[in-house]
């Protein structure tokens, strides 16, 4: 209940923008290469609906995933004409493997999710042969996750 409220929050505390429609972000590929990365199976797993909203400096972050919901918020600040659209792409799958994990394995710790999320980032924008973006240390973002900075499908992925 307390991420729905959060979610409702920022988005009536936010200038309204439109839900982006999947074909003008290319959803349908994003999600796609989440569930590859998460080696989710995701025939039976509706992609979530992606709000595009202003998080201001509530939130020093540029995509969120407000758990327990099937929505995926995108900061306004990938809508500019500057913003780096692969860069913004990468924070969708981020965001999106967020989603399925928690769908999918419900007892997924949030520091497994993390490490999951970031790889899955990583994967996508060595992919698309970025590499100036990847980031190898996101694990100073979340100090309280250390012993998952690098997961092995023996260790890291969660159980059912």
């Amino acid at each position: 209940m307390r991420p729905l409220l959060l979610t409702l929050l920022l988005l009536l505390a936010a200038p309204a923008y439109p839900a982006i429609d999947a074909m003008t972000w290319e959803l349908g590929g994003l999600y796609e290469a989440a569930c590859e990365y998460a080696e989710v199976d995701c025939t039976e797993i509706p992609s979530p609906l992606l709000i595009v909203t202003d998080f201001g400096r509530r939130i020093n972050a540029l995509g969120m995933y407000p758990l327990g919901t099937n929505v995926i918020l995108l900061t306004a600040e990938c809508t500019g004409r500057l913003a780096d659209k692969t860069k913004c792409d990468g924070i969708v799958v981020h965001e999106l493997v967020h989603y399925l994990t928690y769908l999918v394995y419900p007892k997924i710790t949030s520091c497994q999710s993390e490490a999951l999320a970031w790889d899955a980032f990583n994967a996508y924008v060595i992919d698309v042969k970025r590499y100036d973006l990847t980031r190898k240390d996101w694990i100073k973002d979340y100090p309280q996750c250390a012993q998952f900075q690098k997961l092995s499908s023996s260790s890291g992925t969660p159980s059912e």
